[in-house]
């Protein structure tokens, strides 16, 4: 009967949910010459799932590829550690994206890590 189709369609659906890849590419640029680490994170409510992550020369080329099955939408963010400063203290930065209802490309081209302001630092004399 109808009830039964459609409950067994919604528990389909519900079971697989959709499966949505998202791709971060992006240059960095240091003048200290430092490598960085770039990851690619979808955001839940109880623990986040890190789709990719990779180490990057500075200069060199990243190109991250994540998939996550989620029911309606996912919500990724990228993290970024470097140290690229004058100091070479650890940095950190978390940088929301776009939610995704939809495989899509994320071209950030360079990224400067020396003027950002989480780069900088104080020196004391």
């Amino acid at each position: 009967d109808m009830n039964t189709f459609t409950f067994l369609a919604l528990v389909i659906t519900t079971a697989y949910g959709l499966v949505i890849k998202v791709k971060v590419n992006g240059t960095f640029h240091c003048s200290y010459n430092k490598n960085a680490t770039i990851q690619l994170w979808d955001w839940d409510l109880i623990g986040d799932d890190k789709l990719a992550s990779m180490d990057v020369a500075a200069g060199q080329s990243f190109h991250l590829v994540g998939e996550e099955d989620e029911w309606i939408y996912i919500q990724p963010y990228i993290i970024i550690k470097h140290r690229c400063n004058p100091c070479d203290k650890d940095t950190v930065i978390r940088q929301r994206l776009s939610d995704l209802y939809a495989d899509h490309t994320f071209d950030f081209g360079v990224i400067n890590l020396d003027n950002l302001e989480s780069s900088r630092c104080l020196k004391w004399f």
